[in-house]
């Protein structure tokens, strides 16, 4: 606590005097200047000026991006005060943690509203992929119910791509290649049909070769992957008050399905080392040890339509946007993560995971937006959002039979049998006990010798999820906000919003029927009993409804153009779900999670609005939080877990953002976060049973500080010759890792710090830098799994870059 009332007093402290300089009245500012609060944004659902929005919200260019070389999602939000990406190691880049607030599993939806041009993107799959031909991006942080929605806890992401203008032919193209033979194309233009339609087409193509990331098995890089895509927007003013906007994209992604390793080596059974079981040793980045290809392909579409009628009258302005996505996921990944194969070890089980989604989601919205400029103003709208999701996760395994009736402990006790101990365990510890599986010469149901006959290497595979099962999702939402201005200083405004979410699963696990997967019926007779207690066959239909009204008051107080302070109350809705990767079908469905937020900030300009600095604290509570759990009803060496409501965590925060532009060629901007969040409540299953307190134990992967320092140089050398670079500059502190499943997170999530840079010379529109990202080349675990492997962020790159605008 005495830490966060220093920066607490720092930041008041900083306000109080940004506010008294802010107040004096503000010279004109000269025409060639540039300020730093020029850019607009949407973040109250309508255009204003970022310095007027009375909430946190960090709004990043597209120029800046472009000129770093910025296409990921992870290096944005690592420019957002306490807030976080940890690199995942399947790829699915979700799991943005916004003060505290994460994604719980790949298998629950995100914690965050996902937008694109203002229009809702998210769903069960909310994949980012390619940033590219960006406007800007918009994160609100804390909970944005009231405004956005369900999944709008932890805040909102809202990239706004550039859209057709009718100001004349232009575009860019941006080509760069850098180590590990990475290569990218990237470019845009801009087309005026005629007066009133323009068409803008952006495309890319980004390949990786090699990477950091070598397999001796196979003798390939598992990193390397291929992103291509395109998007082509059409404007149409109809008339001066209709206007149409479309948009549609395309985007095919191959990369790996798993970016891991096992530093510290890892058995060929389980990751349980015991019983003689060979094990890898340790591992490196460069000496991995897999013996099935990491693969995953992903493709998905995209449409959008905003149709955007104003009166020009105090009825304001209509609008229905909506939009349609199709998705699909193949992934194959070796799940031993080993080269160990059903001949090497008489207990060996060769394990590969085989993902198969497809999902296609439709949302529209309609809004009627009153003037801005009236005294009482309002935005009313309702929406509707509509999702399959349809998934199978298979798990197919192959075993040497002859070499299971290897003795283990003498000639009455072989490797069969021991594993039929470990599988078995939850019953009598024999296979021949699960439901008359057959078996050679036995003594009986839970009796030694249970021996298997001598057919070799048979296969088959389970499934979390078998074909057909399928997760449907359909909601409903209104809302309305309403601001008064009481005087020309003091502004009040209030949103409430009622959702109505219904979730239903159609789901089976189990055996997958032979021929899938190598499986024949006499494999199939034996190894469905094995594999049945890590996947227990069974089907379930449900249904799960979600009702919830998020109400917010937001206060505001301008003292002068160039300062004004604010007040926040906010809520924040997550629905509940189902799990798919459980054992048991009484932990197959989870509660929604809610948060309740109150943010105090103050938003300044000064030095002729040169220099911004803005400041806010926060306390927020969060209720029901989502975690995983271990599945104790499996054996533990098998890792498997459940999502679940478990506690409350209560967290204060304070964030200070800033730019500084103290001359037309050279610009600074500063963001630091503190967070503090704790369990006040709540209950955790042990990693070997039972239950343990969470109070006072940290969520996992936040960090107690977060300051990114970015900057940009553009300085002319001659009539024609300017010298131009950028970077930015982050470093992370504190925070734990879920080191495995079970009991309060206590390992500690290593301290980082992340240099990208480029420099270089332009010639008119023409850029040409070299750039290095992760300059200090610092490599931290991100996620750990129970069997330890590891996977850690990406190291040092570096490269040439070539920009050309016209």
């Amino acid at each position: 606590m005495p830490k966060f009332q220093s920066f607490i007093s720092i930041l008041l402290a900083s306000s109080a005097g940004a506010t008294l300089l802010a107040s004096q009245p503000a010279a004109a500012a000269d025409a060639s200047s540039t300020t730093v609060g020029e850019l607009v944004v949407t973040a109250t659902r309508r255009v204003e000026p970022l310095h007027d929005v009375p909430t946190t919200v960090t709004a990043i260019s597209g120029d800046l991006l472009k000129n770093l070389g910025v296409a990921d999602m992870k290096t944005i939000v690592e420019m957002v005060p306490n807030a976080v990406l940890p690199n995942d190691p399947e790829n699915f880049e979700t799991y943005i943690n916004i003060r505290g607030i994460r994604q719980a599993d790949i298998n629950a939806e995100p914690n965050f509203g996902l937008y694109r041009n203002g229009i809702y993107s998210g769903g069960e799959r909310a994949n980012l992929g390619a940033q590219v031909d960006v406007d800007r991006v918009e994160i609100l942080s804390g909970p944005q119910s009231g405004l956005y929605g369900r999944d709008a806890v932890g805040g909102v992401v809202n990239v706004i791509f550039a859209t057709p203008t009718f100001d004349g032919l232009h575009g860019y193209a941006i080509a760069s290649y850098g180590n590990w033979e990475r290569s990218e194309l990237q470019g845009a233009v801009n087309v005026p049909i005629t007066s009133n339609f323009a068409i803008r087409a952006a495309g890319w193509w980004f390949e990786q070769k090699q990477g950091q990331l070598y397999d001796i098995s196979l003798n390939q890089y598992i990193d390397r992957y291929r992103d291509v895509g395109g998007r082509l927007s059409a404007r149409w003013d109809a008339t001066d008050k209709l206007s149409i906007l479309w948009m549609a994209e395309a985007q095919d992604r191959h990369a790996p399905s798993l970016t891991a390793f096992a530093p510290n080596g890892i058995t060929a059974q389980f990751g349980v080392n015991c019983c003689g079981f060979p094990s890898t040793g340790p591992m490196t980045f460069n000496t991995i040890q897999e013996d099935t290809p990491n693969v995953e392909h992903w493709a998905q579409t995209y449409l959008s339509q905003d149709i955007t009628y104003d009166t020009h009258s105090p009825w304001g302005v209509f609008e229905v946007q909506a939009a349609y996505r199709n998705y699909h996921l193949y992934l194959q990944e070796d799940q031993d993560h080993t080269a160990f194969g059903p001949e090497t070890f008489p207990m060996d089980i060769m394990q590969v995971q085989y993902r198969n989604e497809r999902m296609h989601n439709f949302y529209v919205d309609v809004l009627w937006k009153s003037p801005a400029d009236q005294r009482l103003s309002w935005i009313l709208g309702a929406d509707y959002f509509n999702e399959a999701f349809k998934f199978d996760r298979i798990f197919a395994g192959s075993v040497d039979f002859t070499k299971l009736n290897t003795p283990f402990a003498g000639p009455g006790f072989t490797y069969g049998n021991l594993l039929c101990s470990f599988l078995m365990a939850p019953y009598d510890g024999g296979c021949e006990a699960y439901k008359g599986s057959p078996g050679e010469p036995g003594a009986g149901a839970g009796s030694f010798p249970y021996l298997f006959p001598a057919i070799g290497i048979q296969s088959g595979g389970n499934a979390f999820g078998l074909p057909g099962s399928e997760i449907d999702t359909e909601g409903v939402s209104g809302f309305a906000t309403v601001t008064y201005n009481v005087t020309p200083q003091l502004k009040i405004r209030g949103d409430i919003r009622y959702d109505w979410l219904r979730k239903h699963l159609n789901y089976s696990q189990g055996p997958v029927p032979p021929p899938a997967f190598g499986a024949t019926a006499t494999s199939a007779a034996y190894l469905d009993p094995l594999f049945a207690q890590i996947f227990p066959p069974f089907s379930l239909v449900d249904n799960k409804t979600f009702t919830n009204v998020a109400p917010s008051v937001n206060v505001q107080y301008t003292f002068n153009p160039n300062v004004n302070v604010y007040a926040l109350f906010a809520t924040g809705f997550r629905a509940g779900g189902y799990n798919v990767t459980t054992t048991s079908p009484a932990h197959i469905s989870y509660n929604a999670e809610k948060a309740y937020s109150g943010e105090i900030g103050t938003k300044t300009l000064w030095l002729d609005g040169r220099l911004s600095l803005n400041a806010d604290v926060f306390y927020m509570r969060q209720t029901g939080l989502i975690e995983p759990q271990p599945d104790t009803s499996a054996p533990s060496f098998l890792g498997l877990y459940f999502l679940s409501n478990v506690g409350t965590v209560r967290t204060w925060g304070a964030e200070l953002q800033g730019g500084y532009h103290p001359v037309n060629w050279l610009n600074f901007g500063l963001s630091v976060g503190w967070l503090d969040d704790k369990f006040v409540s709540g209950m955790t299953s042990g990693p070997s049973g039972g239950l343990v307190p969470l109070a006072g134990a940290q969520v996992e992967f936040t960090r107690h500080w977060t300051i990114d320092l970015s900057g940009g140089l553009d300085r002319p050398l001659t009539d024609r010759v300017r010298l131009v670079g950028d970077f930015n500059l982050r470093l992370e502190y504190g925070g734990v890792m879920d080191a495995a499943r079970g009991g309060p997170p206590t390992l500690a999530w290593p301290d980082f710090n992340d240099l990208d840079a480029d420099a270089g010379f332009a010639y008119g529109n023409t850029r040409l830098l070299g750039y290095v990202t992760n300059a200090f080349d610092r490599r931290i675990p991100q996620f750990l799994y129970s069997d330890g492997i590891e996977n850690f962020n990406t190291g040092r790159t570096f490269g040439v870059r070539i920009e050309t605008k016209f």
